[in-house]
């Protein structure tokens, strides 16, 4: 019996073993239903077809690199965090937090520390306030000054949970940092704490509304941000994982400023 056609069905078995093995292999991103300039676009559970955000875009282009499916789900924040928990989806964004490894697992040194050069970003913390209000931070004793109607910030920011453990009170709210700075726009509160990039479009998109809201001197703290696997993910795919987050900081350095120039072009036409 001749066999000559073996060769061309063991190649072509091949080839699409290598397409399945790109399927296989599927990783959920689930983030917030608020916007978050630039990193997460839009509101609700719909991922923009245009401009979604520099996150989806970075995580878009891993997948282009990588034998990865990468999907996206949005949920309420506090969501997002009970399904990285209960592992039924592969990734959120995180600032890092040692109680935040009860969720999943953080990119890592050879040393077992956090690893900041494969975060995906950064950000500042700030406070926000009125010009009329008398509220300042004194860095040096880490103290917040004159809280008067007293501080608020959305539900879930991590800084929360960190000034809290100060003494400074701060009454979080759902709905986002809009919802805050119109708060804060209505003299229901004497200070916003809220990321900076998110509040600067904010305050650039509404300046009818936001006129009179500045940013405190000096800021509060500025925070790295990952990806946060979840444990199921990474004990099946440890050499996908850690793959992706070197992907992540590659991608950070090489294409995420001119992603992010991009975001600020469009904001400013």
């Amino acid at each position: 019996m001749k066999r000559t056609w073996l060769l061309p069905c063991l190649t072509l078995l091949f080839f699409c073993g290598l397409s399945q093995a790109k399927d296989d292999i599927e990783f959920v991103f689930a983030y917030d239903t608020q916007e978050g300039f630039p990193s997460f676009m839009g509101n609700g559970q719909t991922v923009p077809d245009q401009n979604p955000g520099t996150y989806v875009e970075i995580l878009r282009l891993v997948d282009a690199r990588l034998p990865i499916k990468v999907s996206f789900v949005r949920l309420p924040w506090n969501r997002c965090k009970a399904y990285l928990k209960q592992n039924l989806v592969s990734g959120i964004n995180s600032s890092f937090r040692e109680s935040r490894k009860e969720l999943g697992v953080f990119p890592s040194t050879t040393e077992g520390q956090i690893d900041p050069q494969r975060r995906i970003t950064s950000d500042i913390y700030r406070i926000y306030a009125k010009k009329s209000s008398n509220i300042s931070y004194d860095p040096l004793r880490n103290r917040i000054i004159n809280q008067g109607k007293g501080l608020i910030a959305p539900l879930g920011y991590s800084i929360v949970a960190d000034l809290r453990k100060e003494g400074v009170e701060v009454t979080e709210h759902s709905g986002g940092v809009e919802k805050i700075l119109r708060m804060l726009a209505l003299g229901r509160a004497e200070g916003a704490i809220s990321h900076q990039s998110q509040t600067n479009y904010l305050l650039s998109r509404y300046p009818k509304i936001f006129d009179q809201i500045n940013p405190l001197e000096p800021p509060l703290s500025e925070k790295n941000y990952y990806i946060l696997i979840s444990k199921e993910f990474y004990r099946k795919h440890p050499e996908m994982a850690e793959k992706i987050w070197d992907t992540i900081g590659e991608l950070r350095e090489t294409h995420l400023p001119s992603i992010i120039a991009r975001y600020m072009a469009h904001l400013k036409n």
